[in-house]
């Protein structure tokens, strides 16, 4: 998108994590609410895993609450 040969969608934090030069980030206001997975392999045991599918859960909880209040 950056060398002006495509256009594409992404989530709104892309703007913040990756301000790539040239780069035009538009919010879609009508567009409908998108819905993400986190996939890890089953019986994982690593503790780093474990710990970031724990707070993928609780944000994932807490930003449907807030949606859910709109």
């Amino acid at each position: 998108m950056a060398s002006g040969r495509g256009a594409g969608s992404g989530l709104e934090s892309f703007a913040r994590y990756y301000p790539w030069p040239g780069a035009v980030y538009a919010p879609v206001l009508d567009a409908p609410w998108a819905h993400s997975v986190l996939a890890t392999r089953a019986g994982d045991g690593d503790p780093e895993v474990r710990i970031f599918r724990a707070l993928t859960v609780a944000l994932a909880r807490e930003l449907g609450s807030i949606r859910a209040g709109e």
